[in-house]
């Protein structure tokens, strides 16, 4: 556990629950780099599923600073679909056609 962690646990003024977060040892220590760069494990990178140029959102906690992915579905989402149609072998107007279809058959 770090220094600073372990600072962030003996404030009396820091909730319980937030204490026992800090005590999972789930805390990474990072460097700030030139211009303010961040560099995230890769570990947490591979779970959240983070790529470059990916945005997060900063929140300010007061006693922190919290980072968290934002989520942009669709562009994974297209990324996923063209990924399963070239290892399938389908054209895009098979997927097209294949789409429509599917649409007729709900409705």
């Amino acid at each position: 556990m770090t220094k600073a962690v372990q600072n962030l646990k003996k404030r009396s003024n820091i909730p319980e629950e937030k204490k026992r977060i800090l005590s999972a040892n789930k805390t990474k220590t990072i460097q700030i780099r030139k211009k303010g760069t961040l560099t995230l494990p890769v570990e947490l990178r591979k779970r959240y599923e983070l790529d470059e140029g990916d945005p997060v959102t900063l929140i300010d906690l007061e006693e922190g600073i919290f980072i968290s992915p934002k989520r942009l579905v669709l562009p994974k989402l297209v990324d996923q679909i063209e990924k399963m149609r070239l290892e399938n072998n389908i054209t895009l107007n098979e997927l097209i056609e294949g789409i429509k279809t599917l649409r007729k058959q709900k409705s």
